[in-house]
């Protein structure tokens, strides 16, 4: 098989997820990193609360990884791993309205490390890609096109244990809290399996808000992970209701699902860091 090699910004998105498989179905999940300090970075896996609910087990399936002149390197080859006792390793939003939460990655790396013998490769964001709101203001806009990565209706490509990526726009103003909640609005069909998945605005060359064209220059910012959708219920209703983990709906309780999808907005990850790291200094570990 062949292996790509993340050269490109797109390419490199193609390892910065990872699904999640449970018993209430699936979702996705992507990889984020904190510094602590100067020396110590904290490894997360951020989805939603609501893929990880309710689940007595969690599947995740990762690249492994090759050391070539001391640098990690993908290789054609996966696998999968199984955590039954997951709750020592969930951090959820300290907000219960937010459908937020990490998992930390180190203790399930060390296990892949020292149970199986290999290396994950994957890639991770970090808070260079989030934007407070006033820059949000200046650097984005309704229609902007986006970006989402992840496992739609479960599906991805099995062989080479890659994601599904769409592209979509803005449909609300990024810098803005929709209806006063921390969520955005993007213009894109968003189907079970997708929860968790991370929402980019990812432009090569682009018009800033002056006039100026920038050549070459890339715009990237992580916007948040997508959560809930308004459906069209069966009596003309719209109801807003989190994206399910799986795509086995009772006919009897059937809604229309509209192209738009809600996603948490990326400032809730700074909040959800700072909860975690003073976890992580109260308890002295990672």
């Amino acid at each position: 098989m062949r292996i790509i090699q993340p050269r490109t910004v797109a390419e490199q998105l193609l390892y910065s997820t990872v699904r999640i498989s449970g018993d209430n179905g699936t979702g996705t999940g992507f990889f984020f990193h904190i510094q602590l300090d100067q020396d110590k970075q904290i490894q997360l896996i951020l989805t939603n609360k609501h893929v990880i609910n309710g689940n007595k087990k969690l599947s995740f399936y990762f690249h492994e990884a090759v050391t070539n002149d001391k640098k990690f390197e993908p290789t054609n080859q996966s696998f999968s791993i199984t955590v039954e006792d997951y709750a020592n390793l969930w951090i959820p939003h300290p907000k219960e309205e937010v459908d937020l939460g990490a998992l930390l990655f180190v203790p399930i790396r060390n296990h892949a490390k020292e149970k199986l013998g290999k290396e994950i490769f994957n890639i991770s964001f970090d808070d260079s890609l989030i934007r407070n709101d006033d820059d949000l203001a200046e650097e984005s806009d309704v229609d902007n096109k986006v970006l989402m990565i992840g496992y739609p209706i479960g599906l991805w490509d099995e062989v080479n244990n890659f994601p599904i990526v769409r592209n979509g726009i803005t449909a609300s103003h990024p810098s803005l809290d929709f209806n006063g909640r921390s969520i955005g609005i993007i213009d894109m069909a968003c189907f079970p399996g997708s929860s968790g998945s991370p929402v980019l605005i990812c432009l090569q060359g682009f018009h800033d808000k002056v006039g100026n064209y920038h050549i070459g220059a890339n715009k990237n910012i992580l916007l948040g992970l997508l959560s809930s959708g308004p459906y069209l219920t069966q009596s003309g209703k719209i109801e807003i209701k989190e994206i399910p983990t799986t795509n086995m709906v009772p006919v009897a309780s059937f809604n229309q699902m509209i192209h738009l999808g809600y996603y948490v907005k990326a400032k809730e990850i700074l909040v959800l860091c700072e909860h975690i790291k003073s976890q992580v200094l109260s308890n002295g570990n990672n």
